[in-house]
């Protein structure tokens, strides 16, 4: 099922602000909300999905690969290289070697920086397509779902039950350079528009459920600010939720 907002790949992580170094031509593609020196759209193409992978450092770049393989002498193209690297996701995007059930494919939603405010920042963002700030969404139908962690071996298990369905938010990061500048509140907005596109399609409230690591102060009051409640914590993360 293809939403307004379509679909990405799969990874769950906790959801903290973090720092990269590591940019999408997207000039036809719907921008969702703009600011001053970025914009915020989904990722929803192979070449998009790649430089997600990038940003996070979990791949080499097109062109990077393009060399590589020069090196061994197989002369490809700049689409063959993206077709290599990301030959378990479909066009779109979507990581299609393996899917859980109940869950949709995992969406991507990246801040990409805007090269008519300042054109001196062009090279730190050229690995990547000029991505600068990436968040995951996936909707989440199984039942029950349980999230958890043991402190110590003979511990019981903190567990929380989490509502079905629900958005779960991930892999938050944000570029060093543009930190501060509202990416991350940004990105959030996005995925809360595509929880409520979920919620009109299904006809009820999906919350946004994401895990937190307890010593993420920053990370910790940009959630309590937008409105993110506990609903339960161990001794290294919490796990909190936003309902619509």
């Amino acid at each position: 099922m293809m939403l307004s907002l379509a679909t990405g790949f799969t990874a769950t992580t906790p959801f903290n602000v973090l720092s990269r170094n590591d940019a999408s031509d997207s000039a036809t593609a719907p921008r969702l909300r703009a600011a001053a020196d970025y914009y915020i759209e989904e990722s929803a193409t192979k070449q998009s999905a790649l430089d997600v992978q990038v940003f996070r450092g979990l791949s080499s770049s097109a062109g990077e690969h393009r060399s590589e393989q020069r090196q061994l002498g197989n002369d490809i193209s700049e689409q063959e290289a993206v077709d290599l690297l990301m030959e378990k996701y479909d066009e779109s995007g979507r990581y299609v070697a393996y899917r859980v059930p109940g869950h949709e494919p995992q969406t991507y939603f990246v801040a990409l920086y805007n090269y008519n405010t300042e054109i001196s920042r062009e090279d730190a963002f050229f690995r990547q397509n000029g991505i600068v700030g990436v968040v995951s969404a996936q909707l989440r139908r199984r039942l029950p779902l349980i999230v958890g962690t043991e402190p110590a071996p003979t511990a019981m298990w903190d567990s929380v039950m989490l509502p079905s369905p629900h958005v779960y938010v991930a892999n938050m990061s944000v570029d060093t350079i543009m930190r501060r500048n509202g990416v991350a509140s940004e990105l959030l907005d996005a995925i809360g528009k595509y929880a409520t596109d979920w919620s009109d399609h299904i006809g009820e409230k999906v919350p946004l459920v994401l895990t937190v690591d307890n010593d993420n102060g920053g990370a910790i009051r940009l959630y309590e600010k937008v409105g993110f409640q506990y609903m339960g914590k161990n001794d290294d993360s919490g796990t909190m939720i936003l309902w619509p």
